[in-house]
Parts: C-alpha cells; sequence; structure tokens
C-alpha cells in the first residue's frame, strides 16, 4: 500500500490523498467485507487485514502505481 500512497502523495503534494485512501481501506477490509464473507468457511486465510487476497491485490496495485511512477519520473 506504501507504493500507492506515496504515488498519490508525490502527484498532489498533500498528505491527506494517502490519510483517505488508507481510512477508506481500513474501513472497507475491517467494516464491510467481514460481515459478508463470515459464514463462509475456511475464509479465514483468504480475506481481512491479514488474508492472502488482501496482499495479492495490494501488490498488483502496488507494482502497478510503482511502474507509473517510474514513468512519470516521480
Amino acid at each position: 500500500m506504501s507504493f500507492i500512497m506515496t504515488y498519490y502523495t508525490s502527484k498532489s503534494n498533500s498528505l491527506w490523498p494517502a490519510v483517505i485512501f488508507h481510512a477508506v481501506s481500513n474501513v472497507y477490509v475491517q467494516k464491510i467485507f467481514p460481515p459478508l464473507t463470515s459464514k463462509i468457511e475456511g475464509y479465514e486465510h483468504w480475506l481481512g487485514e491479514y488474508g492472502i487476497m488482501f496482499a495479492i491485490v495490494t501488490l498488483s496495485f502496488g507494482l502497478y502505481f510503482w511502474r507509473k511512477a517510474e514513468k512519470e519520473n516521480l
């Protein structure tokens, strides 16, 4: 997530986009998604803040924004 937040911070010259991104991420990961998926057996390893899916999605977006920042010389 640091690559994504760094990209937005560098692009806007403000810390607020990273703050808002982090807050929204916390709301989704901790408040919205758990009630939707808690009835699925064996979900503990895949979902949530420390789950495999969060790591995969975050890694994918992180690499995307890292490459985008390199192309834009940020």
